[in-house]
């Protein structure tokens, strides 16, 4: 009985002791979200207007050593990640599109997307959206 006691007290321990939640907010002790990523781009988009001509829209792409540290360490600050709840537009005409593919070592790759609309943002992003793309330089305008 003691024995099953000390066990039990211990597995309470530890899952207090390791932050043990359903929330998504990251303390200094919880892991970085990103890690060993190999590629990350960056769309941002305005499907209602159409390019200039001659250009078309491409996106922004990390992929050397220095620029995958950058992002790496944006997304972890901004605490970017897939949402648990997607939501969906109903019916908006213009607006900005943000697409973000994530390979990631030993990993399969994600892609998050978000649309603003007014003032309506629907997606699957998570996190702090623009705080992330003015620490990389990307641009919403």
């Amino acid at each position: 009985m003691v024995r099953r006691i000390a066990v039990i007290l211990g597995c309470a321990a530890a899952a207090t002791a390791c932050g043990s939640s359903s929330g998504h907010s990251q303390s200094r002790a919880d892991p970085p979200l990103w890690s060993d990523l190999t590629r990350v781009s960056v769309d941002v988009d305005q499907p209602g207007v159409a390019p200039l001509p001659g250009t078309k829209n491409t996106p922004t792409t990390f992929t050397t050593p220095a620029q995958l540290r950058t992002v790496t360490k944006a997304l972890n600050a901004d605490q970017i990640r897939k949402a648990e709840h997607t939501t969906t537009s109903i019916g908006c005409t213009g607006g900005i599109e943000i697409t973000i593919k994530i390979a990631q070592r030993h990993h399969a790759a994600t892609d998050l997307s978000d649309y603003h609309c007014g003032t309506t943002t629907t997606g699957d992003i998570a996190g702090n959206l623009n705080g992330f793309l003015n620490r990389i330089g990307v641009g919403t305008t």
